[in-house]
């Protein structure tokens, strides 16, 4: 495989792949477009991914980061640890 570049936005990249030019590697789930023209196939042996999230331990928050740390927390099944 060649890899000849990166993009940040998934969209633009479907306006690339649309016109034949190139192909894509995406994380499932991640792409919001709705587009028959698009079909994703999953890579076999499938490839996983882990991410963190992480904060000062006593910051402040703002009310919008707390609400989006809950939410965060009780996706992943997370006790309310700080």
């Amino acid at each position: 495989m060649k890899v000849v570049g990166k993009f940040d936005l998934i969209a633009n990249a479907a306006q690339l792949i649309r016109t034949g030019i190139t192909s894509a590697l995406g994380i499932d789930e991640l792409f919001q477009l709705q587009t028959p023209d698009l079909v994703f196939i999953p890579l076999e042996p499938a490839v996983t991914v882990s991410c963190l999230a992480a904060w000062k331990k006593y910051q402040l928050l703002s009310p919008t980061c707390e609400a989006f740390l809950k939410g965060l927390k009780e996706e992943i099944h997370l006790p309310g640890k700080d």
